[in-house]
């Protein structure tokens, strides 16, 4: 079979589909990246795509598109290594294999539809079927992460001498107080993290059962543990371990808070890779 390639208008129709895609979806997910910056990535995955095209012609559009996907996403990936922190990368990939999956789908379906014009319908609605409900489902979970990254702050925890860095999320429901002091909630593992390896036993103890062994933990050095009552949708009393940090400071905002009460819950805080503290409303970013 003989093909007629117009290698340049296949080359600028991709470059300006994906000037366009990368444009909308880096708008739509607030990061507001120059145009100057977006066009290279998009000249690269656009020669890209051309060359695969040329390739791989004559293999089906299967292959074709796989191809279109994976390079869009690896380079995508790349793009916004440089531009964003760990906490953002699931937004950028969950945004953008909707992205490719769409075009893929598209491209898919125009080639079943040029070939089986009487079923074009019928698949049209089927394919409708099956996207609407991935679609919503990716919205969700795309404005779940951002909302995380959103009130996510890189913090310096202050205990004794020692400082600590980790990532925490300013929470405006959480108003805990103990005895005058705001407290913020962290995990069992940055627990172990700031406390060594002396009272990991402890801590492993209190994750597996619920249960702190506040006099074994009082006796292994001078830092000491107090209950910290709370309240749960599924509780009206219950009961955490909770030790004074020295500071809590804001790295961006470099904002400094003193003698706070850190918290340590039994369950895992599930805030996003990296997010080990729950902050409190009363200490503002």
């Amino acid at each position: 079979m003989t093909y007629n390639l117009y290698v340049d208008l296949a080359f600028i129709w991709s470059f300006l589909v994906n000037t366009v895609l990368i444009y909308i979806s880096d708008r739509i997910l607030g990061f507001k990246l120059e145009i100057k910056k977006i066009l290279p990535y998009a000249l690269i995955i656009s020669l890209l795509c051309t060359f695969e095209y040329i390739v791989c012609i004559d293999k089906g559009m299967i292959i074709q598109d796989i191809l279109y996907v994976s390079t869009y996403i690896i380079l995508l990936k790349i793009m916004y290594r440089i531009k964003i922190n760990k906490n953002v990368l699931p937004i950028v990939y969950a945004m953008y294999i909707r992205v490719s999956l769409a075009i893929a789908a598209a491209l898919c379906l125009m080639n079943y539809s040029i070939k089986h014009g009487a079923v074009q319908f019928i698949v049209f609605i089927a394919a409708f079927v099956l996207l609407v409900p991935a679609f919503y489902i990716s919205n969700k979970y795309i404005k779940y992460r951002q909302e995380i990254v959103r009130c996510t702050h890189q913090i310096a925890i202050s205990l004794e001498q020692d400082e600590y860095i980790t990532y925490g999320y300013y929470d405006t429901g959480n108003v805990l107080n103990a005895s005058g002091l705001s407290v913020i909630v962290c995990d069992t593992e940055f627990a172990v993290h700031i406390l060594k390896n002396d009272y990991k036993e402890i801590l492993d103890t209190y994750e597996k059962t619920g249960y702190f062994d506040y006099i074994k933990a009082n006796r292994i050095s001078h830092i000491s543990f107090v209950p910290v009552p709370y309240r749960t949708i599924n509780s009206n009393f219950c009961m955490m371990p909770g030790i004074d940090i020295r500071r809590l400071r804001y790295m961006k905002s470099k904002k400094n808070y003193n003698n706070i009460r850190l918290a340590i819950s039994a369950y895992p805080l599930k805030l996003g890779e990296n997010v080990h503290i729950l902050l409190n409303d009363s200490l503002k970013p």
